[in-house]
């Protein structure tokens, strides 16, 4: 989610695997449900936001995962606005918080997605 001055929302992340890495909300697509019910539950969820999906902005490949031997996972990344509420009046949940520039500790590969795709630059 971005809000009108352009900031990104992040979430320290509280569950394995890497604790304490700063992440883009997100979740896994259970069978049978839409991509865009997926994004309405996983932050209804993780940040407690009715949001309305928008567009794909593009996906992420975690090859840091693998190499590591966990799993292969693979994101969606949707642009998202909360639903009847500015992103600058959102409740943000414990561990979460609004970047203009990418924090040190983030996810490698969602800092290179955020930067390349978003045009964000880091710490």
């Amino acid at each position: 989610m971005l809000d009108a001055e352009q900031r990104v929302l992040l979430m320290l992340r509280d569950i394995p695997p890497n604790i304490g890495a700063w992440h883009i909300p997100g979740g896994t697509v259970l069978f049978g449900e839409s991509l865009a019910d997926a994004v309405r539950r996983v932050a209804q969820d993780e940040l407690g936001l009715s949001v309305v999906p928008g567009e794909l902005l593009g996906y992420i490949e975690y090859p840091s995962h693998y190499r590591s031997g966990l799993d292969s996972p693979v994101g969606l990344a949707f642009r998202v606005e909360p639903d009847g509420i500015p992103a600058s009046e959102v409740k943000l949940p414990a561990g979460g918080q609004w970047f203009g520039r990418l924090p040190r500790g983030l996810y490698a590969e969602q800092r290179e997605f955020l930067t390349q795709r978003l045009g964000f630059d880091s710490d």
